[in-house]
């Protein structure tokens, strides 16, 4: 049981300890970033419901999911911070991060503009009985798009093997918490609204839901309430305002803040349900190890030529 709900720990610490390093370092990245901080729970729960053959795609609040989901550290900082190091020699930016192996491929910047993707691949899998199943991931501001709309539609007349995570942390739609769920339901999707801040909560509901589309259970909808991290609006570099997670005083830490970070209320629930806080130090230890020699390596690496703009636009002739 402990290894279990470790399991959902790691993940969600990954995902926060890569963005508040980037925050860190955004003197190097030369472009707009969006961090994750205050999200990490749905990472999580796609990290954890995902199997091998799954696809999951991602908009541009993208590293907290990569990083949740085991994406090479290295790899993403180099292509943030533009080094040639990285997989696609530093072109992919903050916003067009990718990991194929883990399922990966596509992440756009444009609101809702992986969902119809999403839908597709998921209705390709049914074609060829791989089993396989999409995840799409999307903020509420891009609950505004037609496109949603139209998937939807379309994903419920196909009962396609979908599991649709939504981030609502208010950022856009502040006051229409929880009404996205009613618009889902009309296009014919099974839909629930989680509160980020009862993480085992959402990670139970979104593997329900995973299993549920694998085994026929047609298209779901899966809105999660958070809170808006205060550093995320300060322009193209959010500051970390609230400081790094402390694993020590997450527990007794009582401030704003700590209030509505999903990670201290996994901690405490964690620590409730008999975990280990000795074991999640080590794991802590072992994700800052990582995040550092990551950062380091990839502030290293030579910056990307110009030359490699002109690579991958056009196919072999």
């Amino acid at each position: 049981m402990e290894d279990e709900l470790l399991n959902y720990f790691t993940p969600m610490l990954r995902a926060r300890r890569f963005d508040e390093a980037l925050c860190e370092n955004g003197a190097f990245v030369n472009d707009t970033y969006h961090v994750s901080i205050g999200l990490e729970t749905s990472a999580a729960a796609i990290a954890s419901s995902r199997k091998s053959g799954d696809s999951i795609f991602l908009n541009h609040r993208n590293h907290g999911q990569l990083a949740a989901c085991g994406a090479d550290l290295e790899g993403m900082y180099c292509e943030v911070f533009g080094r040639d190091g990285g997989p696609q020699r530093g072109k992919l930016g903050s916003f067009h991060l990718i990991d194929v192996e883990h399922g990966i491929s596509y992440v756009s910047a444009m609101l809702a503009g992986g969902v119809p993707i999403a839908i597709g691949t998921a209705l390709a899998s049914v074609k060829r009985s791989s089993g396989a199943i999409s995840f799409a991931y999307l903020g509420d501001g891009a609950m505004d798009e037609g496109i949603i709309y139209e998937s939807f539609n379309i994903a419920a007349l196909w009962h396609v093997p979908v599991v649709v995570v939504c981030d609502n942390n208010g950022y856009k739609h502040d006051g229409y918490k929880s009404k996205f769920c009613d618009l889902a339901r009309v296009c014919g999707l099974r839909a629930f609204s989680v509160d980020a801040q009862m993480p085992l909560k959402v990670f139970s509901t979104v593997e329900r839901a995973a299993e549920a589309a694998r085994s026929g259970g047609g298209p779901h909808f899966i809105e999660i309430v958070s809170e808006p991290w205060p550093g995320n609006a300060t322009g193209n570099h959010p500051q970390n305002v609230t400081g790094p997670f402390e694993l020590t005083t997450a527990v007794s830490r009582v401030d704003e803040w700590s209030i509505v970070d999903p990670l201290v209320h996994l901690v405490r629930d964690l620590l409730a349900r008999g975990a280990s806080l000795d074991e999640m130090r080590e794991i802590d230890r072992r994700i800052k190890e990582e995040i550092s020699s990551a950062v380091a390596l990839a502030l290293d690496a030579p910056l990307a030529p110009t030359s490699v703009i002109f690579e991958h636009v056009w196919g072999n002739q």
